[in-house]
Formats: structure tokens, C-alpha cells, sequence
């Protein structure tokens, strides 16, 4: 689509640009956002969480994470 994606730990950036060009990404907005401090936070641990995740949340990021993943695959012929 000659889109130019920026370098960025920011998945709900990253799934605005994607909506540009398939409005299909709206149903990640959430998962997006929740998702998105897993990027950095073990980089910097102290900015993000609290306390550690629990085993509910960590399963929770990702089978989100994973639905993202299985989708932009499909949607990329991989």
C-alpha cells in the first residue's frame, strides 16, 4: 500500500496506520492499548507497572497479542 511505518513500540499508533488502509484493525484498538506497554516494559520496568502481571494477565496479553499476529499474517499472505 506504500504506506511508511515509523519505528515504535506504540502498537495503537501502529494500528491507526493500519486502519488508513483496512478498517478491519479497528477490532485491536483495545488490545492495542493494553498491549502496548509489554514493549517496553521490561527496558523500563519502574514507567510501567507497579507489580509484576499476574499469570492471568500475561496469558490474557498473549492470546492478544497472538490474535494480532495470526491476523496481520493472513492479511499479508503469510
Amino acid at each position: 500500500h506504500d504506506a511508511e511505518f515509523e519505528k515504535t513500540h506504540n502498537l495503537t499508533l501502529l494500528i491507526d496506520l493500519c486502519l488508513e488502509i483496512d478498517t478491519e484493525f479497528k477490532k485491536f484498538s483495545e488490545s492495542a492499548a493494553s498491549l502496548t506497554p509489554y514493549a517496553t516494559a521490561f527496558r523500563y520496568p519502574d514507567e510501567f507497572f507497579e507489580s509484576e502481571p499476574t499469570e492471568e494477565e500475561v496469558t490474557q496479553a498473549f492470546n492478544q497479542a497472538d490474535e494480532i499476529y495470526k491476523f496481520v499474517l493472513k492479511k499479508t499472505g503469510g
